[in-house]
């Protein structure tokens, strides 16, 4: 993916991280998904990291996700 639309997909999920509370809800509709903020983390499924993990960097993917419990 390209470096651009990499750090506009960096700054949406920042975004969605600033607007949530603790304990708030991001539904990822065309997934089907729900990720929940914990720890300033983005908490999700397996299937919601693997597609992560493509269209942003390895350092903010490691800083703001992880699988949910």
């Amino acid at each position: 993916m390209e470096k651009e639309k990499i750090k506009e997909n960096e700054i949406y999920f920042l975004n969605v991280l600033s607007t949530l509370a603790e304990g708030g809800f991001y539904g990822w509709v065309n997934m089907g998904e729900v990720l929940t903020k914990k720890n300033g983390k983005l908490q999700c499924s397996q299937r919601v990291l693997l597609e992560v993990k493509n269209i942003v960097s390895k350092g903010f993917f490691d800083t703001y996700f992880e699988l949910k419990n």
